[in-house]
């Protein structure tokens, strides 16, 4: 799948199916998008096979998204920020395709040399 680098905000939370704790939401930022996963920065240290929930929207056209996630594996990992790649196994159909229009409709903006939405 095409993957766009992207810059706007999500929250996340380890799925309670994984952890003894609550679901609490985290906030994050979205930095590479595809129709199969993302890459996302965010303040605390996850394991590779962490299952989270995500929660987004997609700008363009605005779109709210909820997906089931695992870390597929954490890229790097300084004091305070974390940068990992997350997929998401069995995302519905409806949400694929919308990220799939939004990808669509970044590109062209970006091959026209306007500003990505």
């Amino acid at each position: 799948y095409f993957r766009l680098k992207v810059d706007f905000p999500l929250e996340y939370a380890i799925s309670p199916e994984t952890s003894d704790r609550p679901e609490t939401w985290q906030p994050g930022r979205v930095i590479e998008l595809s129709a199969r996963g993302l890459k996302m920065l965010i303040d605390a240290p996850l394991l590779p096979d962490t299952q989270v929930s995500l929660r987004f929207r997609l700008p363009a056209p605005p779109t709210p998204m909820a997906i089931q996630g695992i870390v597929l594996r954490v890229v790097e990992q300084h004091e305070h920020k974390t940068l990992l790649v997350a997929f998401y196994p069995d995302v519905p159909e409806k949400w694929r395709d919308a990220i799939m229009q939004y990808l669509t409709i970044a590109q062209r903006a970006m091959l026209r040399g306007e500003r990505v939405p």
